[in-house]
């Protein structure tokens, strides 16, 4: 066979790692058959070490077998009693700490707790809880909150897999309806809450000088809160296909590195030294905004 460069055999193997990892989501693969087929794989990697081409086969086959196994040993142990998932379909009274910044909608909120433990059964639990409450009171990132509801496992909305959405996030368990309370406050990172902190002052900043709803679609340009959007806005862009708009992308990216180019080059900023200030603006509008772009 013609010979492949390193780089392409490099990117070969990547690719069939992302390529198992995203396996993972239609096929359901027994922990000791990964064993199995990683022995039989490294069998015939070593048989054939001296055929380029069967090397190279047997090699994206390994990276696809660990980009399985990656993606399952990610995965939590739902059957475990320490975990709060293990609790869904039962009345609880659970503790724990706002981990993300609170997803603010016109007439409720959700908050995304990292549950420390429950008052029945016996604490020491672990896992995160999606908790939908009221609009008021206000709660914030690192906000410790006892919440006492009936959690359930979260189901398919129609057409959209919003079990495997929140999946995605390490979220296996909901509270729709109950109660909640704050117990203390500051229980997570202070360097997060510091940067949530500026967020929440720049937003302020754009509603004193922008009346809704212009003020809650630049913010959404922005920095992809959704604060203030009315539905028949996010109708709007649902229907036009258009909602990319209000979601965190490289666009954001592309203007807040634009915005600091500028302010940096007004201050007669070199070059090398621009680089830099902008890589650190770029890490903080990513934490800034949850890491979702």
């Amino acid at each position: 066979m013609r010979r492949i460069s390193k780089s392409k055999i490099f990117l070969l193997c990547l690719l069939s790692f992302i390529i198992g990892v995203g396996a993972v989501s239609f096929i359901a693969v027994d922990f000791m058959y990964m064993y199995a087929l990683l022995l039989l794989d490294a069998v015939v990697l070593i048989v054939f070490w001296s055929n380029r081409k069967y090397k190279i086969i047997a090699l994206c086959a390994l990276f696809f077998i660990l980009g399985i196994g990656r993606m399952i040993l990610s995965q939590p142990n739902l059957e475990d009693s320490s975990h709060i998932a293990h609790y869904n379909g039962q009345s609880v009274v659970v503790e724990g700490v706002v981990i993300q910044e609170p997803d603010v909608r016109l007439d409720h909120q959700k908050l995304t707790l990292s549950v420390r433990s429950i008052a029945q059964p016996p604490p020491g639990i672990k896992g995160k809880l999606l908790v939908k409450t009221n609009l008021y009171p206000e709660y914030e990132y690192g906000d410790l909150v006892r919440v006492s509801c009936a959690i359930e496992k979260p189901e398919q909305i129609e057409d959209f897999a919003y079990d495997k959405y929140l999946a995605r996030y390490d979220i296996y368990s909901v509270c729709w309806r109950g109660s909640i309370q704050k117990i203390d406050t500051g229980k997570a990172n202070p360097i997060m809450r510091g940067i949530l902190a500026v967020k929440t002052y720049f937003m302020h900043t754009i509603n004193k000088i922008i009346s809704e709803p212009h003020a809650a679609f630049l913010a959404g340009l922005l920095v992809g809160a959704r604060r203030g959007i009315p539905e028949y806005l996010l109708e709007a862009f649902n229907r036009t296909g258009t909602t990319h708009i209000i979601a965190i992308s490289g666009s954001n990216i592309t203007i807040i590195a634009a915005v600091i180019i500028g302010f940096l080059q007004f201050l007669g900023v070199n070059k090398r030294r621009a680089f830099w200030w902008i890589t650190g603006g770029i890490v903080i509008f990513v934490i800034m905004t949850g890491a979702s772009a």
